[in-house]
Formats: C-alpha cells, structure tokens, sequence
C-alpha cells in the first residue's frame, strides 16, 4: 500500500458520481479570484442512469479541469462572466483515471486538501 497522499474518500466519490469539485487557489491580481474546477465527464452509464432514475459510481472516469481567474467586482456584483469578461482561462487538462488526476494535481501544485464541493465556494459554475 502506497503512502502517497490521495483525494479523500468522500471526494472521490462526489468525482465518481459525477459531480464537480472546486479548489481555491491564489490568484495573480488582488483584483481577481482563482480556482480549479473538475469536472468528471458523463457517458452513456450516467444518462441511462439519468433516465432511469439512480446514479453510478463510475472509478476512472475522465475529467476536465480548468484554472480560471474571475473579476472580484463580477463575483461580489453576482454579475455574468464570460471569457475575458470577468473570467480567464489560466490553463486546461483532461485526464484519464484517478491516478492521472492526483498526479495532474500534485504537478500544478494543487493540495487535495483545498478541494471541496464547488456548491461549498462564491465562484462562478
């Protein structure tokens, strides 16, 4: 067994089930809010699922992650953001897998610790 530190359980499995996390992280404007968002791709188990009714808890899904910026007037202001209109792509990753989503984190320098349900934080979706 690795003693390597991993996403807490009940994180991964929010990523499972398909359902995003958020980190935030420092920006590069006091003008300016930062995060990381993953979003866990859906296939064709997660709309059968949505039909039926339930939803699966998919190990090694894909995921997207974006690092955006966000205006602090846009977000205090509740107002819309759009690409250089309050918000800024700072980079952009898909990954395969669990492991490849831990390494992809460690190497931007994102601790899992600051990951959290993107519900729990006032950036934009």
């Amino acid at each position: 067994m690795s003693d390597a530190p991993h996403i807490p359980t009940p994180l991964m499995e929010t990523l499972r089930l398909g359902k995003p996390l958020t980190a935030e992280v420092a920006a590069s404007d006091p003008e300016r809010r930062a995060g990381v968002t993953i979003v866990p791709l859906h296939g064709d188990l997660d709309h059968q699922a949505s039909r039926e009714g339930w939803t699966p808890s998919i190990p090694n899904r894909t995921f997207f992650l974006y690092w955006r910026e966000y205006s602090r007037r846009h977000i205090e202001n509740d107002w819309d953001t759009a690409p250089n209109d309050g918000q800024w792509d700072i980079r952009r990753a898909e990954v395969v897998g669990e492991a490849a989503l831990e390494d992809l984190l460690q190497s931007w320098a994102i601790p899992f610790t600051a990951l959290t349900y993107s519900w729990k934080t006032d950036l934009p979706d």
